[in-house]
């Protein structure tokens, strides 16, 4: 109890989240006659509120990770590992090295880990960075990928691509140069859905391998029940998804 009074309770956000739930229903019982334009402020702060529970989180969430489980064992036939990369923080000072952040470096060492179950095996690192002058995203990973044991010959580096359907686009232009068509595709497992359609799409033969996955088994707690700022980051990650997945669509690119 005390753990989820200090860090669930104590904190900026539940208890601004608190003061204007009280603030609003203080102004609704007072001003009757203003009710309707209350409802401008009231309905905004009953959906964030929404968005903000853990519950709520987990389900959206799950809506995109339920079509794939996690990817444990190395299908023998896989022909190569593609990983897509998700951003690189700049050097903090001159001399310092680039950082991936904690996305990329997950995937990353799930291809390491994939990459070790079997014979050696090409694995294609996937994404550039929009800042021309910011760190090389993919070469930032082969760089991790070497500390990580793989061999310097079996990495390919893909440093064209800025979205999803470009990761795609280019990585199946460097498989077909290598004859390969059946690969392992390593992303966020909220991701996943969208990036294996994209690769389908290009006739690549995917296994989709997740990382990441973030849902939880819904448990009727108190703790699951109280707003939190980091569910309301997962919910915008979510609904980013199902737009990009809803464009994509559209465009016919999955």
């Amino acid at each position: 109890m005390y753990q989820i009074f200090v860090w669930r309770i104590l904190q900026p956000y539940p208890l601004l989240w608190l003061f204007m739930g009280l603030a609003l229903l203080n102004l609704w019982r007072k001003r009757k006659e203003s009710r309707r334009r209350l409802l401008f402020v009231a309905v905004p702060y009953l959906v964030l509120t929404l968005l903000s529970l853990p519950a709520v989180g987990d389900l959206l969430v799950w809506s995109l990770e339920r079509q794939y489980s996690p990817l444990t064992q190395r299908p023998a036939d896989a022909q190569a590992i593609v990983v897509l990369a998700s951003y690189v923080y700049l050097p903090a000072a001159t001399g310092d090295l680039a950082e991936l952040d904690e996305s990329t470096c997950n995937r990353c060492r799930k291809a390491a880990d994939i990459y070790r179950q079997g014979n050696p095996c090409p694995v294609l690192l996937s994404g550039a960075n929009s800042d021309p002058e910011s760190a090389k995203l993919a070469e930032t990973m082969r760089d991790f990928l070497l500390q990580m044991g793989v061999r310097a010959e079996d990495l390919i580096v893909e440093n064209q691509s800025l979205t999803t359907y470009e990761n795609a686009v280019q990585s199946r232009k460097l498989l077909e140069q290598r004859h390969l068509n059946r690969i392992i595709l390593i992303t966020d497992a909220t991701h996943l859905r969208r990036a294996v359609g994209c690769f389908r799409k290009q006739g690549v033969d995917v296994v989709p391998c997740g990382c990441q996955y973030r849902a939880h088994e819904l448990e009727f707690a108190f703790s699951e029940f109280l707003p939190q700022p980091i569910i309301a980051e997962k919910c915008q990650r979510v609904c980013h998804e199902w737009l990009g997945l809803a464009w994509y669509w559209f465009r016919g690119r999955i």
